[in-house]
């Protein structure tokens, strides 16, 4: 097999029984987001207000916070993350698969608000959760991922799994390594050693459990997770089982990124172009009647948005849109 850090889970040199059995493996995975679910089964564990046999239908303040200044909030699928404006980080829902970040010994249904003493000391600036999953940014650049990581999607290079508190990403053996910036790197370190760039991160996204993104101070994007119908934007649908720097877009100066159901959408500064990749059904793409069920497998320009200013974009399992300025 081949020793390239961001090499794709399907990627064999000579093997080729693990190869056809991999990619029977990836062709019979399933879309996380496909799951049905009743979304009110738990509610009472997720909205953080102790254990309830009953939901609340109007907004409940959180007493917890009352004298903490939150500044952002993530949910998952049955979890929920918030950020304080001191870097702080606090989680509670369903824990069972470690999205909640409080350690196998409290793989459990939180009820109330609860700090992930994991990382004290650690200022955080970013958050963001998938369906089982967590992925936050501290302030010196460094990523950390845990829950339940289906196909690679957690990003540290080995199979699907649970982790139950924050991990770093990619923390190479040499910690002189992380003292470089882009600048120092050739191209082709910087493919292999993901790294050393980790203090160029500005912020994450990510999505199901399966599939994440992080943009750099410098506009370029990485992927890694679950490839399939080219969701990850690298030309195929390979999985990818580190981040992996996306080279379509590499010199587009991207400044936003939206990620949905198999879809992303990314902006470009100073045109504020937009960009589209990944799953093609039921027209969530928007690339009109031709581009419904086609799958784009690199990133394009989305016609139907030029000449105008986009200033942000959300997307949800099949839809998406777009706010621009007037």
């Amino acid at each position: 097999t081949t020793t390239d850090a961001t090499t794709s889970t399907t990627n064999t040199a000579t093997d080729g029984g693990s190869e056809n059995k991999e990619k029977q493996q990836h062709e019979k995975q399933e879309d996380p987001m496909s799951s049905q679910y009743n979304p009110f089964e738990s509610i009472t564990t997720d909205i953080g207000i102790g254990p309830s046999e009953h939901s609340d239908w109007k907004p409940t303040r959180l007493d917890f916070f009352k004298d903490r200044r939150i500044v952002q909030i993530a949910a998952g699928r049955e979890h929920t993350v918030v950020r304080s404006e001191d870097g702080r980080v606090y989680s509670w829902g369903m824990g069972v698969h470690g999205q909640c970040g409080h350690g196998s010994d409290h793989a459990t249904i939180i009820t109330v608000p609860r700090e992930i003493t994991a990382l004290q000391g650690v200022n955080i600036v970013d958050i963001s959760c998938g369906f089982e999953d967590t992925m936050l940014l501290s302030d010196e650049g460094e990523l950390f991922t845990f829950g339940r990581g289906q196909v690679c999607g957690l990003g540290h290079g080995g199979p699907s799994g649970l982790l139950f508190t924050p991990t770093p990403v990619l923390r190479e053996t040499d910690d002189s390594l992380t003292e470089l910036n882009e600048e120092q790197l050739s191209p082709s370190d910087s493919n292999q050693k993901y790294s050393q760039l980790t203090n160029q991160l500005r912020f994450v996204r990510a999505v199901s459990n399966a599939s994440m993104m992080a943009l750099s101070f410098g506009g370029e994007v990485y992927s890694w997770g679950w490839g399939k119908n080219g969701r990850l934007g690298h030309g195929d649908e390979l999985n990818v089982k580190r981040p992996k720097r996306i080279e379509a877009l590499s010199g587009k100066q991207i400044t936003d990124l939206a990620l949905g159901g198999g879809m992303a959408f990314a902006i470009s500064a100073p045109q504020r172009k937009v960009y589209v990749w990944g799953y093609g059904a039921n027209g969530r793409l928007g690339l009109g009647d031709k581009g419904v069920g086609m799958d784009v497998h690199s990133p394009v320009e989305l016609p139907a948005l030029d000449g105008l200013t986009v200033v942000g974009i959300v997307c949800g399992r099949d839809h998406s849109i777009a706010v621009v300025e007037d």
